[in-house]
């Protein structure tokens, strides 16, 4: 039986980030401020209107994964001040 590979986080960002450049402009005009959790061993991905919604829908699909989040057409998920 093979050994499961665990993905180190600073891969799972950089395959996360590459993920998202190819699909924002397909989401961007529509879906700005949404939130979008892609997996990124398969570049599937799942909108919501918050990050619990996306991730809900996320792990209908993929339950046990860890992944990528992203607000559309925006650098950060959230901003603290």
């Amino acid at each position: 039986m093979g050994k499961i590979r665990i993905m180190d986080k600073n891969e799972l960002v950089e395959k996360g980030k590459e993920i998202y450049k190819k699909i924002k402009d397909k989401l961007e005009p529509a879906h700005k401020g949404e939130i979008v959790a892609i997996e990124v061993k398969t570049g599937d991905y799942f909108l919501g209107k918050d990050l619990i919604e996306a991730d809900e829908k996320a792990r209908e699909k993929y339950p046990d994964e860890v992944f990528y989040f992203n607000k559309i057409g925006y650098r950060a998920v959230y901003v603290h001040r």
